[in-house]
């Protein structure tokens, strides 16, 4: 017979828990999932002892999910973890299996600045735990960037910036040609969204600036693709079959929730739904043909990017910033710019043969009538100046001739 595996702290820690006026001792799974809310949930894991803290992170990150629980994504313990936690946060490393780059995996947090703060060398294998994770502080992850070697800090981190909405913080923090190309281009060619940054960060660095010009120079010619049409739906009764179907397919990739567009669009306060911030945007050729439709919603930091007329989702806002499934500087340049832009109306070969005709235009009725309206009220304007100054001056004649009164010479007595 097999031995019966150890019970998790999850299940033997016991918390004293109060609720509706009523004190019980709970398992701490059940305390956690009686809070309900992260503060909570962290409040509760900030008043267990350190070394009883760190098992239940540790647990809640192997076996959570089956309590329904996670990570708390910020807590006492995350801005106070030192080195105390060097040998815990070494054996968490080792045991971590590797992966591509996770916004939902919070444990991380905790390693990685348990590490950094034991002034441990991060190995190549632990590189992947670099806490790029939803929530995660400006200050956390340039704490964490600045424990990577010098050599390798720009290649760990290229993977990340593009889901970093704090990148250019993290690169002005490290100002060097290698982080600057890294956050221009993640592999892709250039990323037009942080060049006006970068370029200020090299005013007074020469070698960024020198590598920031060979890196244009270099890049490829966005794509001319144009907003066509913009619209804000506040109710499900605006959108289309096609529509509806798109933002629920965006919804799913947003937060894996499979709803419909209805509930999308619920005006209900919560975080499900995209209600007053969803935006559509159909991206057009410069022939005015619909080629992809952008669907972004909490402010344009989220969305998703599909063909048009079609279900087939070709990327992704995350961020701000567009990440497409397949590799295409070329269309992720001028997806990012169309991302923000205002419609425009398609130029058509007609428009664009009009636009270069050197004949002068003939005046319309409309000028012409200006002109002519225009004449008559000058003329009737000098007409009237000069009856009133031929008055004036008539006037004034007759003042200067006026006969002065005779007197009446009284008789002698």
């Amino acid at each position: 017979m097999y031995p019966a595996p150890m019970a998790s702290v999850l299940e033997t820690q016991q918390v004293t828990v109060e609720r509706d006026g009523v004190t019980t001792s709970e398992p701490l799974y059940r305390a956690l999932q009686l809070a309900l809310k992260v503060p909570l949930q962290a409040a509760i894991i900030d008043a267990l002892p350190r070394e009883i803290a760190l098992d239940a992170l540790a647990a809640l990150h192997r076996e959570g999910k089956s309590y329904g629980l996670l990570v708390p994504w910020r807590s006492k313990l995350l801005e106070d973890i030192g080195p105390e936690a060097g040998l815990w946060a070494i054996a968490q490393a080792d045991a971590y299996p590797a992966g591509p780059p996770d916004i939902g995996a919070h444990f991380k947090q905790y390693i990685f600045r348990a590490l950094v703060r034991s002034k441990v060398s991060i190995k190549r294998e632990w590189e992947h735990l670099y806490p790029n994770v939803t929530g995660a502080s400006v200050e956390l992850l340039i704490e964490c960037a600045a424990g990577l070697s010098e050599d390798r800090r720009a290649v760990v981190l290229a993977p990340h910036f593009a889901m970093m909405g704090a990148a250019h913080q993290v690169v002005a923090a490290f100002p060097t040609p290698a982080m600057v190309i890294a956050l221009l281009t993640n592999g892709m060619g250039i990323n037009t969204s942080y060049l006006n940054q970068m370029k200020r960060l090299a005013e007074n660095r020469p070698a960024v600036r020198d590598a920031i010009d060979a890196l244009v120079a270099a890049a490829p010619k966005p794509l001319d693709l144009r907003v066509t049409s913009l619209r804000t739906p506040k109710s499900v009764d605006e959108l289309s079959p096609m529509a509806k179907q798109l933002l629920r397919i965006a919804g799913k990739g947003y937060d894996q929730q499979d709803l419909d567009a209805a509930a999308r669009l619920a005006n209900n306060n919560e975080e499900t739904s995209f209600y007053s911030t969803l935006e559509i945007r159909t991206v057009s050729d410069p022939d005015g043909i619909p080629r992809y439709e952008i669907l972004s919603y909490l402010g344009g930091d989220a969305g998703a990017i599909f063909e048009a007329d079609s279900t087939n989702e070709i990327g992704a806002l995350s961020q701000g910033g567009v990440v497409l499934t397949e590799a295409n500087e070329p269309l992720r340049a001028a997806l990012q710019a169309a991302s923000n832009e205002k419609p425009q109306k398609a130029r058509t070969a007609a428009a664009s043969k009009a636009k270069t005709r050197t004949t002068p235009k003939t005046p319309t009725a409309t000028t012409a009538t200006k002109k002519k309206t225009k004449a008559k009220k000058t003329k009737a304007t000098t007409t009237t100046k000069a009856k009133a100054k031929a008055k004036a001056k008539a006037k004034a004649k007759a003042t200067t001739t006026k006969p002065k009164p005779k007197t009446t010479k009284k008789p002698k007595t």
